[in-house]
């Protein structure tokens, strides 16, 4: 019969490495940033069912609260981060997506934080800039004590296990979406 064209060899320099290209990028922001490696890890309630949302937080400042959405539905969402969270951040603080980073959200209430997540994308969020001397005094207050936050802490090693197998159900679900729809 006809060849079923199994045999052939690999197509060197023909490779799909999007996906090596997205982990090197996701090592290399846990490289760079300590609130990954050390911070602690919280989910917080999110009332849209295609959405997951968690934190990773180190101390107080710069670098030290990174916010984590996953949207695995098709559609882009209007995410409002929740005011236990939002309380958190500082007025004048500006958020950058690590992934993308022309994605950033300016911080001017910190009551009523939201922004947009593109359907089956995740984002991670980063406070660059330090919040103001004033933002700063109050920001303290709301931090210190961990037994009114509703976040559930979780060990570091299930946080970072958890979110490889997050990024790969969502590539995992985008491929198969794309399939169908072909």
């Amino acid at each position: 019969g006809a060849d079923p064209g199994c045999r052939q060899t690999f197509p060197w320099g023909s490779e799909n490495t999007d996906i090596l290209s997205h982990y090197k990028k996701l090592i290399n922001i846990r490289q760079s940033n300590e609130v990954f490696q050390q911070g602690s890890f919280n989910i917080y309630p999110c009332n849209i069912p295609d959405i997951l949302l968690y934190t990773r937080e180190l101390g107080t400042g710069p670098n030290s609260t990174a916010i984590c959405v996953f949207n695995r539905g098709e559609d882009p969402l209007q995410v409002t981060l929740p005011e236990s969270l939002s309380s958190k951040l500082a007025t004048n603080q500006i958020l950058v997506n690590l992934l993308d980073q022309t994605q950033t959200v300016e911080i001017t209430n910190t009551s009523h934080v939201s922004f947009v997540v593109s359907g089956q994308t995740p984002v991670i969020f980063l406070n660059l800039l330090n919040p103001t001397s004033d933002d700063t005094s109050t920001d303290d207050s709301s931090t210190s004590s961990d037994d009114s936050s509703p976040g559930k802490s979780i060990p570091f090693i299930f946080s970072i296990g958890c979110l490889a197998a997050i990024i790969t159900v969502m590539m995992i679900l985008r491929n198969y979406h794309k399939i169908r729809r072909d």
